[in-house]
């Protein structure tokens, strides 16, 4: 019992240092909070009630609201909040995207509207929405099916109303105890069941609506890069200008893992940056040539606000995928600082771009492409962050010649830290560690910033 007194000092002091630490990055903690929420909602064996969600976060944020004056207990109430929240966004955006699957395999005449097309190395496959499908009522009727047409004549266009006969199959589930849940992927992207078709796709008209148009861009993209660079070489290029992979032979897309450079063919950071840095640099160089508006305007902010038009446009040309979107959210962030002449590159960017995307898509976090994503920025911020000093005091005392290497050096750099981040994903996910990644990078990275993606985009 004597040493109650002394023990109790000790336990405050604890829980000050800890509520000090946790409201000093409270911002920081925020994603963490809800990706905490969104994984829970995803462990549940079985949907839970919308009002579990509700319920969960109008308590958490009472909590937070009748604790606001006291310091210490506030902090971890805003982070109970953080979960709750995430858990709500979980629920609600499974809500929001449900739709019946198919729960057998089905054969019979399909008729759809076309939504995307991909034109793979043997056949199209394309995504069907607003189905009629033969021996199935309305109400069991998928919002949208996956369906690969082999030896068509006339590859259909999105917009186009197709009938077509097919054999269609629910979506297969994880290939093994935790591996990658394809079944979950494609129901949030309200695809309840896939196959192939049995026979050629008859077209019965050709819609024009706005979301076809957007593809129709992409297509006609596609098809004029695939007339001028054919092969692989020609779908890469069209992977950089519409985030379009599918033309990519197996081949190559093995040997890009083999090498570990399969990120580069993810529209992300590096393709969002150059696309930026172009227009804000072209931008402000042909700005500086009038002398007038050079002198008296404001030439690096109209051309930072012009960058940012054009990473969005180039963000919904690729397709909002979770690391364009992550690195259109970052980049359109650090020009908004220049903007406003305040410099933005820091960790709470990544919470900020983090949050977004985790409150905007929550299925998003149990896969591999935001976990690798954000681990390597998170890595590469934290370690210049800390060599920040010495970079800068290198950087400032030598000549060009010094400036080269240090350079070079940081492709060095960053190529290490972010395969070294993104290691423990790869292999988590995919079962496969590529040892040749860290040579290949610090070739490739300097080539498709330097030379392929600029040239990919003023061509």
């Amino acid at each position: 019992m004597g040493g109650w007194p002394l023990a109790r000092p000790g336990w405050g002091e604890l829980a000050d240092a800890l509520a000090g630490g946790v409201r000093r990055r409270l911002v920081l903690l925020a994603p963490c909070g809800l990706g905490l929420g969104i994984g829970l909602y995803f462990a549940l064996p079985s949907e839970p009630p919308l009002a579990a969600g509700l319920i969960l976060a109008g308590l958490s944020g009472l909590l937070a609201a009748l604790l606001h004056r006291r310091p210490r207990a506030v902090c971890f109430a805003v982070l109970l909040l953080a979960v709750a929240l995430g858990f709500l966004a979980a629920e609600l955006r499974t809500r929001m995207v449900a739709a019946p699957l198919l729960d057998r395999e089905r054969r019979g005449t399909v008729t759809g509207t076309v939504q995307t097309v991909d034109l793979l190395p043997h056949g199209v496959r394309v995504i069907l929405g607003d189905l009629t499908m033969e021996g199935l009522a309305p109400e069991a009727t998928p919002a949208a099916v996956r369906l690969r047409l082999i030896g068509s004549d006339a590859v259909p266009a999105a917009g186009d109303r197709i009938r077509v006969r097919a054999t269609l199959a629910p979506v297969a589930g994880p290939a093994y105890p935790g591996g990658f849940d394809f079944r979950r992927q494609l129901f949030f992207q309200g695809i309840g069941g896939t196959g192939f078709a049995m026979g050629k796709a008859e077209r019965l008209e050709a819609a024009d609506t706005t979301p076809s148009r957007l593809t129709r861009l992409q297509d006609g993209i596609a098809a004029r890069v695939r007339a001028q660079i054919p092969g692989d070489e020609g779908a890469i290029a069209v992977a950089f200008l519409t985030g379009e992979r599918a033309g990519i032979s197996d081949a190559a897309n093995q040997a890009m893992r083999d090498s570990g450079l399969s990120h580069l063919l993810s529209i992300s950071g590096i393709h969002i940056s150059l696309v930026a840095i172009l227009l804000l640099g072209g931008v402000r160089l042909g700005l500086a040539l009038v002398e007038p508006v050079a002198l008296r305007r404001p030439i690096k902010k109209w051309a930072a606000g012009i960058a940012l038009l054009g990473i969005v446009v180039y963000t919904i040309l690729v397709g909002a995928s979770v690391p364009t979107v992550r690195s259109s959210v970052m980049t359109g962030v650090v020009l908004l600082a220049v903007m406003a002449d305040r410099v933005a590159i820091s960790m709470r960017l990544v919470a900020l771009a983090a949050t977004a995307v985790l409150l905007a898509a929550p299925e998003a976090l149990p896969g591999p492409s935001f976990q690798m994503s954000f681990g390597a920025v998170i890595a590469l911020i934290a370690a210049y962050e800390a060599l920040r000093p010495h970079l800068s005091r290198w950087h400032s005392g030598g000549g060009p010649p010094r400036r080269v290497l240090l350079y070079l050096a940081g492709i060095v750099l960053t190529t290490v830290v972010a395969t070294a981040a993104t290691t423990p994903f790869a292999v988590y996910h995919f079962q496969r560690f590529a040892p040749l990644a860290v040579a290949a990078n610090l070739m490739a990275i300097p080539l498709t910033s330097i030379l392929i993606m600029p040239a990919v985009l003023l061509a």
